[in-house]
């Protein structure tokens, strides 16, 4: 989500209308808010990439299609070390 929209600062706008969705998911799904689409999408993230990959941020970042993921990569490893 830091990555994808800076933190919520720019959502994914789909034919002029905010999806309300923070995270790069682009399954085609307009959000009626922010909170639906944390329902909706941190749970599909979880089971699909992050139980998974887990740590391993170069294979999270491949298997979620990140352009550069090497450098995203080593965002993720930054985001991660400040929780």
């Amino acid at each position: 989500m830091g990555l994808e929209s800076g933190f919520c600062r720019a959502p994914y706008i789909k034919n002029g209308v905010n999806t309300h969705n923070c995270f790069g998911y682009i399954n085609g799904v307009v959000y009626s808010s922010f909170k639906e689409a944390f329902d909706n999408l941190v749970p599909k993230i979880c089971r699909q990439y992050v139980n998974r990959y887990g740590w391993d941020f170069e294979a999270l970042a491949r298997a979620y299609g990140q352009a550069e993921w090497q450098q995203n990569a080593n965002y993720l490893r930054n985001y991660a070390s400040v929780l």
